[in-house]
């Protein structure tokens, strides 16, 4: 075997392409997640944070989850009671940012900008480049 055969990987074996890495996400409960926004989307707020309570009780180190969840709210234009849901439970250290941007967003619409700040303090002492 040449030298470009071996460079083009001619007579030599199939490698096995590796497995794909699995998603972040696969772990979320999406049917609850789904149930939750058919909730929001009818303006039944309670049976929606019902569900976010459970899932977040279920799972809660998920940045993930906390993330779909509130991002779910704010699409929705629940964002007091996003704030109420994910707020007292959201650990930037433990959940990561997205979720805390969220919860910056919700208290500046909100017109709260001491709310706000106190997430951009939060998450500025992560101390990650892509926050600066």
């Amino acid at each position: 075997m040449g030298f470009f055969d071996k460079l083009l990987g001619k007579g030599q074996p199939k490698k096995e392409a590796p497995a794909p890495e699995p998603k972040k996400d696969d772990d979320l409960p999406r049917a609850e997640l789904a149930q939750a926004e058919k909730h929001l989307a009818a303006n039944e707020r309670a049976e929606a944070i019902a569900i976010y309570d459970s899932l977040i009780a279920a799972q809660p180190e998920s940045g993930e989850l906390f993330a779909a969840i509130s991002g779910d709210m704010g699409r929705h234009r629940c964002l007091e009671e996003m704030i109420a849901v994910v707020g007292p439970k959201y650990d930037a250290a433990v959940h990561g940012a997205e979720a805390g941007l969220n919860l910056v967003q919700a208290h500046l619409h909100l017109g709260q900008a001491e709310g706000a700040q106190m997430w951009i303090d939060i998450l500025t002492a992560l101390d990650r480049p892509d926050l600066a």
